[in-house]
């Protein structure tokens, strides 16, 4: 769902975001969620699930600032919308518009997964496809 709104959707408290079903949550309880889906998916010692080398960290498909923006703050710490990330595959996943997040394996997850919740991201990656030649390989 794409909401244009260029600020976190905050409630009267100061640090609380909305989820899309309405509810709020404040910072602290996204970190606790966030470290408790982070345990229960493993450690990140796993392979990184854009290129298979070692992952350093997760990668969100759609940033956790952007989440909070379009009031879809629950995806933050939803296993759907991040990844055990290598470096590189990490970087490719912030900055779409060299098109080199089209070359990892999971491209085609993280292109439905924007088509479905961030509009203005899927557009991004679209017109990044449209560039070839802006693709190197990682």
């Amino acid at each position: 769902m794409f909401r244009p709104d260029p600020k976190p959707t905050k409630t009267k408290h100061q640090n609380a975001y909305k989820c899309s079903s309405g509810a709020t949550i404040t910072e602290s309880q996204i970190q606790v969620l966030l470290s408790k889906s982070y345990r229960e998916q493993g450690n990140q010692a796993e392979l990184c699930k854009g290129c298979g080398k070692q992952a350093i960290n997760h990668a969100h498909i759609i940033a956790k600032a952007r989440c909070k923006v379009l009031s879809i703050t629950e995806l933050i710490w939803n296993p759907i919308n991040y990844f055990p990330a290598c470096k590189d595959c990490h970087d490719a996943t912030e900055a779409i518009s060299n098109g080199k997040w089209a070359l990892l394996n999971n491209a085609e997850h993280m292109l439905g997964l924007a088509a479905e919740y961030d509009l203005e991201k899927y557009v991004k990656m679209c017109a990044s496809l449209k560039n070839p030649d802006k693709i190197e390989a990682l």
